[in-house]
């Protein structure tokens, strides 16, 4: 196949953009494909040049922001453009982590305790009071990935300037997610849905940074971060790790159902 890989874009995750697009098109180029890396400096601009590469489809590897809120997909959607990854309302409702965690706790997936800050509006105390309660809080932009613009917060001094610093991470972002810190071990679990429909969870990968918390450093410096799969937790537990992932894709999945 001849693929476009799309990659680099024009959010803060830009430079995480254009590593993941080299390591997939070498990837692609091992499995015998025909590949263009293209640099995408927006949706309509790649959408204008489509015909110019002749390609199959798109591998998207675009990071934040429009190539990964939906907005990209929906174009490629409307030109009749075939790509990887999940289609716009997904990429939607994964980027915003309050409708998500509203979703997920509506589907029985236990969320952290938090609350909403906007740009200009007091969350009416409710930030120094969670403060108090926790001991620790975690301060993130509500759209976004890669960890960028998220802090951790044991003082208010540390609190004000971790909402500073998540309102600056992303241009556009108004939004900024207060939550409780929960200690314990970080993991991820992908899920994989069958052509009948059927949804399972694949085998955790346990996530240890070597030092701090998986932060963008730690995220994406080589060497600073183990992984490993399967990760070790009892049968029992895994699961109910497994059973809880397969239930936060489902929630999802129904949204873009009743749609």
């Amino acid at each position: 196949m001849k693929i476009v890989v799309a990659c680099g874009g024009t959010s803060p995750e830009r430079e995480v953009s254009l590593n993941s697009g080299a390591a997939v098109a070498a990837a692609l180029k091992d499995g015998g494909h025909d590949v263009i890396m293209d640099d995408v400096k927006s949706p309509r601009s790649f959408v204008e040049k489509w015909d110019s590469f002749g390609a199959d489809g798109v591998f998207i590897a675009l990071h934040g922001d429009w190539g990964e809120n939906g907005i990209f997909q929906t174009c490629l959607d409307a030109f009749g453009i075939k790509y990887t990854g999940s289609g716009p309302e997904a990429c939607m409702l994964g980027m915003n982590k309050t409708l998500s965690k509203l979703l997920f706790s509506l589907s029985g997936v236990p969320v952290p305790y938090g609350c909403i800050l906007e740009k200009g509006i007091s969350c009416g105390g409710r930030e120094s009071e969670m403060l108090s309660r926790f001991g620790r809080l975690i301060v993130k932009p509500n759209s976004g990935g890669s960890t960028v613009g998220v802090t951790q917060a044991a003082t208010m001094e540390e609190l004000e300037n971790g909402v500073k610093e998540s309102f600056s991470a992303y241009e556009f972002e108004d939004k900024t997610l207060v939550e409780q810190y929960i200690p314990g071990r970080e993991i991820t679990v992908p899920v994989w849905e069958k052509e009948n429909g059927e949804v399972i969870a694949l085998p955790a990968i346990d996530i240890r940074p070597k030092c701090g918390f998986y932060d963008y450093k730690n995220k994406y410096t080589s060497g600073c971060t183990e992984y490993i799969c399967p990760a070790q937790f009892s049968p029992e537990l895994t699961e109910k790790i497994g059973r809880f992932a397969v239930a936060a894709h489902k929630a999802w999945d129904a949204v873009h159902t009743a749609g």
